[in-house]
C-alpha cells in the first residue's frame, strides 16, 4: 500500500502538536488564571462539596446549604421545602452525579435525591444513610453505598440491597465501576476493595499485590486515568497510581523542603483533563501533576485576584469543553479554562525579587541571544533566556557609566550585536555587555526618543518625538542632524522608521502633514501629504508603526485613522478602520506572523488580521492581556517566532500557532418561558398550549459555553411570525403579544466566545387557541343556526304565503259562495217582483234601482274574487283579463288589443293586479260614458320589467284644465302614485284621448 502524504495535513497537524507543546509549557502556576464563582454571583453558598455537568451543559454546584444550577450568567438554587415532597430532602449536598440518561443524582446528608433532566423537582430513591457514595453500572444501573451495605437500582426504578458483610465493608467512602473489567471499586477508611459485578451480585476479587499495598489506607476519592491506571485519593497518605492490572502501586506524598511534591496528604477530589494532566485536591492547595515529566505544580491562594480562591479543595469537575472546575471551602467555585489562557501575562510585582517592578513597558526586545528587554518607566529590565528572573537596571547619578535615566522609550539591537536604548531626555544609551555598563550619547537638541533604526547601508538613525531625526557619525562618534526636518518653521516628529524589502526607507512623521519616503536609487525624499478625500490616498500622516509580511506586503498604522496596507504597483493604500471590524483607530504597534497574519495593538485591545480573508478578532483584557492599552512601539517579534506586546500593566507574551480558537459547540437551552409574565414549566413534549387571551410570553435562553458568557451571541425567530432570524447580540430575552391565534414554533441559536454557532439550536411550540366564536365548531354551529334559522324564516314567510294565499282563496269562495248567491237571490227576487203587475209604479223604480246596485254589485264581486284567487297572480291571467274586460265593454264600439308576442313574466303582486285593473277599468268605462268614440286601440308591451299600457280613442276628448271637475281622474292618478307608476293623459277637445300607463311589475 502506497501512503500518500499531505503536506497541509502534516503541517496542521505539527502545529496542533506545538499548539499543545506551547500550552504545556507555559501552564505555570503564575499563568493559570482562575475565575470566580461565589456568593456574590449568586451561590448559595461558599462550601462547594461536589461539582457536575449535565446532559444539556449546566452546571451544579452541590454546597452545604443548597444546590445551584449555573447557566454562565446566574445560580438557580434548590434547596429543601417540608412543604414540597418535590424539593430536596436535605439541603446539605455531599455528592453529585449525572447518569448516562441525564438525570441528576443529589447525595445529602441523609438521602438520596433525583432529578429528571429538563425538569426541576426531585423525587427520593429511598435509600437514607449518613454515609452515601454513589456510581453508574451497567445498564444505566446505579450502586448507591451506604454504611450497611451496598443497593442497586435499575433503570427500571427497583431498588436491592445486593451486598452486606462487615468486614469487607468498613465505612465505604467512595465508589468507581469499570465497565470494561466489570469490576467495582469500593474505597473505605480501611483501604481498597475490588468486587466482580455479575448481575445483581458481588463477589470480591482476588487480592493482588498492589491491593494489599494498599490495606489500611484511608480512601477518599478515585479516578480512572485515560491509560486505564487508577489514581487514588487517601485522607492522610497522599495521592497512590495503581496499575489497571492492580499490580503495582506508586505513591505522591507531601515532602517539606520539596516544591514540586503534593501540597497536603490529605486528597479530597482528583480529575483528569484532556491534555492527561492529573489535578489534585488537597487540604492546603490545588496541585497539577504532569504525567509527561512527573512535575507537580502547586496553586495556593495567596490573595491573587486571578489565582486560586480557597485552598481545601474539595471537588474538581472536568467540562465537555476542557474547563477544570474547582470546588473549595468558603472560596466557591474556582474555574480554570485553556482557552482563556491565550496570552502569557507578565505583570507588575513590585513586591516581588527578580519580578517586573514597572507597570508601563513602553518598548520591548528579544536580542538574538533569547535575552529579554524591557524598557520601563522604572528604568531598564532584563530577563535572561530560560529564565523568570528579572534584572533591573537603574540611573544612578553618582556612575557615568548606568543607564541616563528611567523612562526607556526605544530598543534596538544592530546587526553588530550592539544593543541601544533610547530615554525620554533625548540620551542613548549604547550597552556594554562586558562590563554590564552602558556609554551615553547626547542629541544636539533634548527630545524624547521614539525610533532606533539600522539601514542595510548601517546608518545608524534615531527619530524623535518633536525634532526630527538624527544619525550617528561613526567617525565623530556622535548623533549629528539628518536632513529630513520640515520646510516650515515647526520641527517634525519621528515616531517610526522602517526600510521595506525594496529598499525604501519610510519615515512615519508627527505635527506634519506627511511621511516621508526615501527612495534607495535616487536617493531623494518624497513627501507623502495626506489627502483625506481622495480614495486610495495616504488619510493619516501620523503613522506610528509599520510591518512588512512574509509576502513582502507592507502595512502602515497610524494614530486615529486605523492602519494601511501599500500597494507598491499602484502607489495606493487600502484603509482598514473601525468600521472593519478594527478594535480602535489608534493602532500602536503591529507585528507579523509565519502565516502572513498582522496582530494590531490598539488603545481597545489587541487584533489580529488575516489578509486572506479580510477578518478580524480582538482579544481583550479577558483573554489574559495586561491591559487593553497598548503603547506606541512597544513590541517585538522573538527568534522562535514568540510576539511581545507592551502596555500599562507589564506585557505580553505569546505564539501565535499557541492561540487556538474555541471549537465547543455550545449547547442552547430555553431557560424559562413566562406567560403574562408568570413562569410556566417547560412540558416534556415541547408544546405551550395558550388561550387566546394569554397572548403575551416571553423566552429566555442560554448558549452553555462559559469561556466567556458575556461575548456568546444569539439569534431567534419565531416561525410563523418572524420572516428571518432576529440576532439579538448578547442579549438572552425575548417577548412577543397580540399573536393571531394558531400554531408558532420559536427557535433560538447561540455561539460561543469565538463566534462559533450552535446552528441546530433548540425549539419550543407555542400553540394559540382561538377564542370560541373563532373556533369551527362554533362557526359550524353559526351556519347550522344561521342555515336553519333562514330555512325557518323561509319555512314561515312560506306558510304566511301559503296561509294569505288559502285566505285568498276561502274570501273569494265565500264572496262567490255567500255574497254571490245572495246578490243573485236579490237580482231575481228584484226581475220577480217586477214582473208582478201589483207593485206601483214608485215602488217598481226602487226595485230597479236594487236590482242595478245588485247587479254591479256583482259584478264588484266578481273582479275582487278573480284578483284574490292566487291563479291569476300572473301577468298573463292579467292581460287575459284586460282583453275579457274590454270585449265585455266594448260590444259596439270597434277596437283592437294588443299583446306581446314573447313570454311574459310570470308572478305580479295582488297590489299591482288590483291598482292597475281598476285605472284600466276606469279608463274603459269613460271611454264608454263621455268619449262618444267610435274605436279604441288598446296596446299592452313589457321591457325591463315595466309593463305599458296605451288605450288611445277617435272621442270627443276634452279640456285638461277642467279634469278636476270630476272624480274619475283624481282616482286614477291615487292609483298611479300608490303603485308608483307614471300617468300620462293627452287630449283635447275633438281630437280624442290617449292615455299612456308606465309601472314596474312587482
Amino acid at each position: 500500500m502506497q501512503i500518500v502524504y499531505n503536506r497541509t495535513l502534516l503541517i496542521a497537524v505539527f502545529a496542533l502538536i506545538l499548539v499543545h507543546v506551547l500550552l504545556a509549557s507555559t501552564l505555570t502556576a503564575q499563568q493559570v488564571k482562575f475565575q470566580h464563582i461565589g456568593v456574590e454571583q449568586g451561590l448559595s453558598q461558599d462550601i462547594v462539596t461536589s461539582i457536575a455537568q449535565d446532559s444539556l451543559g449546566f452546571m451544579w454546584f452541590g454546597t452545604e446549604d443548597g444546590l445551584n444550577m449555573y447557566d454562565g450568567y446566574s445560580n438557580t438554587v434548590f434547596k429543601s421545602n417540608p412543604r414540597d415532597t418535590n424539593s430536596l430532602s436535605v439541603s446539605i449536598i455531599k455528592r453529585l452525579m449525572v447518569d448516562s440518561k441525564g438525570n441528576v443524582w443529589v447525595g445529602t446528608m441523609g438521602e438520596v435525591n433525583m432529578m429528571e433532566p429538563g425538569t426541576h423537582g426531585f423525587f427520593r430513591i429511598g435509600i437514607a444513610d449518613g454515609n452515601i457514595s454513589f456510581c453508574e453500572g451497567e445498564n444505566s444501573s446505579v450502586f448507591v453505598s451506604t454504611r450497611n451495605g451496598l443497593y442497586r437500582r435499575t433503570s427500571e426504578g427497583k431498588v436491592s440491597m445486593i451486598f452486606t458483610g462487615p468486614k469487607a465493608w468498613v465505612l465505604p467512602t467512595t465508589l468507581f465501576f469499570d465497565k470494561q473489567a466489570h469490576l467495582l471499586l469500593v474505597g473505605s477508611l480501611l483501604g481498597l476493595r475490588v468486587f466482580s459485578v455479575t448481575n445483581d451480585t458481588l463477589r470480591v476479587e482476588r487480592e493482588a499485590k498492589g491491593l494489599k499495598a494498599l490495606k489500611g489506607y484511608p480512601i477518599s476519592t478515585i479516578c480512572r486515568s485515560s491509560n486505564g491506571d487508577f489514581f487514588i485519593g487517601t485522607n492522610g497518605a497522599g495521592v497512590l497510581n495503581l496499575t489497571a492490572d492492580l499490580e503495582r502501586v506508586h505513591q505522591y506524598t507531601f515532602e517539606q523542603h520539596n516544591s514540586q511534591s503534593l501540597s497536603d496528604n490529605r486528597v479530597l477530589a482528583l480529575a483528569e483533563d484532556f491534555q492527561q494532566r492529573l489535578w489534585v485536591g488537597t487540604f492546603q492547595g490545588l496541585d497539577m501533576l504532569d504525567r509527561a515529566s512527573g512535575r507537580l505544580t502547586r496553586y495556593k491562594d495567596e490573595g491573587d485576584a486571578n489565582g486560586l480562591n480557597g485552598d481545601r479543595v474539595y471537588s474538581i469537575c472536568v467540562d465537555r469543553s476542557g474547563a477544570l472546575w474547582v470546588g473549595t471551602y468558603r472560596g466557591g467555585v474556582n474555574r480554570f479554562d485553556p482557552h482563556r489562557q491565550r496570552f502569557v501575562h507578565v505583570a507588575f510585582e513590585p513586591n516581588k525579587e527578580g519580578g517586573l517592578h514597572s507597570q508601563n513597558v513602553f518598548s520591548i526586545l528579544e536580542t538574538r541571544d533569547g535575552d529579554l528587554w524591557v524598557g520601563t518607566g522604572e528604568g531598564l529590565f532584563r530577563r535572561h533566556n530560560g529564565t523568570n528572573h528579572f534584572r533591573q537596571y537603574k540611573h544612578d547619578p553618582r556612575k557615568n557609566r548606568s543607564v541616563s535615566n528611567q523612562g526607556m522609550l526605544a530598543l534596538f539591537e544592530r546587526r553588530n550585536g550592539e544593543l541601544w536604548i533610547g530615554g525620554s531626555q533625548g540620551v542613548l544609551n549604547r550597552h556594554e555587555p562586558a562590563w554590564e555598563e552602558f556609554v551615553r550619547y547626547d542629541l544636539p537638541e533634548a527630545n524624547a526618543i521614539r525610533a532606533i533604526y539600522e539601514t542595510r547601508d548601517g546608518l545608524l538613525l534615531v527619530g524623535t518625538e518633536s525634532r526630527g531625526a538624527f544619525c550617528f557619525d561613526s567617525v565623530l562618534h556622535k548623533f549629528v542632524p539628518w536632513g529630513v526636518k520640515d520646510d516650515s518653521s515647526h520641527p517634525t516628529g519621528v515616531w517610526a522608521i522602517y526600510e521595506d524589502e525594496p529598499g525604501f526607507l519610510w519615515l512615519g512623521t508627527f505635527y506634519v502633514p506627511y511621511i516621508v519616503r526615501i527612495d534607495p536609487v535616487k536617493q531623494n525624499a518624497l513627501k507623502i501629504y495626506s489627502d483625506p478625500w481622495r480614495v486610495g490616498a495616504l488619510t493619516n500622516p501620523s503613522v506610528r508603526t509599520f510591518c512588512e509580511t512574509v509576502n513582502d506586503t507592507l502595512y502602515l498604522g497610524t494614530w486615529g485613522s486605523g492602519f494601511a496596507r501599500f500597494d507598491r504597483q499602484s502607489d495606493s493604500y487600502t484603509w482598514y478602520t473601525e468600521i472593519d471590524g478594527l478594535p480602535s483607530n489608534y493602532v500602536k504597534a503591529m507585528e507579523s506572523d509565519a502565516r502572513g497574519r498582522i496582530w494590531i495593538a490598539t488603545e481597545k485591545g489587541l487584533a489580529r488580521f488575516d489578509p486572506k480573508t479580510q477578518a478580524f478578532r480582538t482579544y481583550t483584557v479577558e483573554d489574559g492581556l495586561q491591559s487593553n492599552f497598548f503603547w506606541s512601539g512597544s513590541s517585538c517579534k522573538g527568534k522562535d517566532g514568540r510576539l511581545y506586546f507592551g502596555g500599562t500593566n507589564g506585557f505580553n507574551s505569546f505564539h501565535p500557532d499557541s492561540i487556538s480558537e474555541n471549537t465547543n459547540v455550545p449547547p442552547v437551552v430555553i431557560t424559562s418561558v413566562r406567560v403574562l409574565d408568570k413562569p410556566v414549566p417547560l412540558p416534556k413534549d415541547r408544546t405551550i398550549n395558550l388561550p387566546y387571551d394569554e397572548d403575551f410570553f416571553s423566552f429566555e435562553f442560554v448558549a452553555l459555553d462559559y469561556t466567556f458568557p458575556a461575548r456568546n451571541q444569539y439569534a431567534y425567530m419565531l416561525e410563523g411570525f418572524d420572516k428571518d432570524w432576529v440576532k439579538s447580540g448578547t442579549r438572552r430575552y425575548v417577548a412577543y403579544t397580540h399573536l393571531d391565534p394558531g400554531r408558532y414554533v420559536f427557535r433560538v441559536k447561540g455561539s460561543n466566545n469565538d463566534g462559533l454557532w450552535n446552528e441546530a439550536g433548540t425549539a419550543l411550540a407555542i400553540v394559540i387557541a382561538p377564542p370560541y366564536w373563532m373556533t369551527w365548531w362554533f362557526r359550524g354551529f353559526i351556519i347550522v343556526t344561521a342555515a336553519a334559522g333562514m330555512y325557518g324564516l323561509y319555512r314561515y314567510r312560506l306558510n304566511q304565503v301559503l296561509n294569505v294565499e288559502r285566505l285568498r282563496q276561502q274570501i273569494g269562495r265565500d264572496l262567490h259562495d255567500d255574497i254571490g248567491t245572495n246578490l243573485s237571490a236579490i237580482v231575481i227576487a228584484s226581475q220577480v217582483i217586477r214582473q208582478q203587475r201589483q207593485a206601483s209604479l214608485e215602488v217598481l223604480d226602487q226595485v230597479d234601482d236594487i236590482g242595478g246596485i245588485a247587479l254591479k254589485t256583482q259584478e264588484l264581486m266578481r273582479d275582487i274574487v278573480w284578483m284574490l284567487n292566487p291563479r291569476n297572480d300572473t301577468l298573463k291571467e292579467f292581460v287575459a283579463r284586460m282583453k275579457h274586460e274590454a270585449a265585455r265593454l266594448f260590444k259596439t264600439i270597434d277596437y283592437s288589443f294588443s299583446v306581446p308576442e314573447r313570454e311574459l313574466p310570470e308572478k305580479v303582486s295582488l297590489d299591482f293586479k288590483r291598482n292597475m285593473f281598476l285605472i284600466y277599468k276606469e279608463a274603459l268605462n269613460n271611454i264608454i260614458r263621455h268619449a262618444q268614440a267610435g274605436s279604441v286601440v288598446i296596446t299592452i308591451s313589457v321591457h325591463d320589467n315595466t309593463l305599458k299600457l296605451t288605450l288611445r280613442d277617435d272621442g270627443l276628448g276634452f279640456d285638461q284644465g277642467k279634469e278636476s271637475q270630476g272624480n274619475g281622474l283624481v282616482n286614477m292618478r291615487s292609483r298611479a302614485r300608490h303603485i308608483g307608476a307614471t300617468l300620462r293623459i293627452l287630449s283635447t277637445p275633438g281630437t280624442g284621448c290617449t292615455l299612456e300607463l308606465e309601472a314596474r311589475i312587482a
